[in-house]
């Protein structure tokens, strides 16, 4: 096999695989979700610096700055939140699969 041909799994190792990994589906769908939200939460923060830049500094409205400067922040913090709820299952679910095949 040469290095371009990709590796097929067969139904069988598949089964294998998916024998060990079927007590964390449960992980791997909350992994997915903050996966989906933290993405989700990077969409808005383009747009609010563009409102921010045409129309609250120009207006001087130093009530709306602080208003977008709490919501980027709130933004900021949800975003490391839900990365972080990602790196937990993702550290717990590979070290457990690790764990299971070294104790067989």
């Amino acid at each position: 096999m040469s290095i371009n041909e990709g590796y097929k799994l067969s139904s069988s190792q598949l089964k294998f695989l998916l024998k060990y990994f079927k007590p964390f589906y449960v992980r791997a769908i909350i992994r997915g979700i903050a996966l989906l939200l933290s993405s989700a939460l990077i969409i808005p923060t383009p747009l609010i610096t563009m409102y921010l830049i045409d129309s609250v500094l120009p207006a001087k409205s130093s009530s709306d700055l602080a208003i977008i400067g709490i919501i980027l922040i709130m933004i900021f913090i949800l975003r490391t939140f839900f990365n972080f709820i990602q790196y937990i299952y993702f550290i717990t679910l590979v070290q457990n699969r690790f764990l299971k095949i070294r104790i067989m």
